[in-house]
């Protein structure tokens, strides 16, 4: 669990995951849980994005392998962050 968080912010979990499979998510900041999975047998950086909802100052950060997979799963380096908004302006 992550407290801290500002409500209504948008942030990125990110970190190098390998294994097969190996999956990393967010869940309860006040939307719908994110996850993002990864089968590579080399590290591999991984993230998912989410934003915290309008009174949600927490969140559970996962990583894990599900039971019924017979590979082992490894991460490094996690973190989080608020994802700064760039607006695209003119931009085409």
């Amino acid at each position: 669990m992550v407290a801290g968080l500002k409500p209504n912010t948008n942030y990125t979990f990110c970190g190098y995951v390998k294994g097969q499979p190996a999956n990393i998510g967010v869940k309860e900041f006040g939307g719908t849980e994110v996850t993002a999975t990864t089968t590579n047998t080399a590290y591999t950086f991984t993230y998912v994005k989410f934003t915290t909802g309008a009174t949600n100052t927490t969140a559970k950060l996962c990583f894990y392998r599900w039971a019924n997979n017979a590979g082992e799963a490894y991460g490094d380096d996690f973190t989080i962050y608020e994802t700064p908004i760039v607006p695209n302006g003119d931009f085409e």
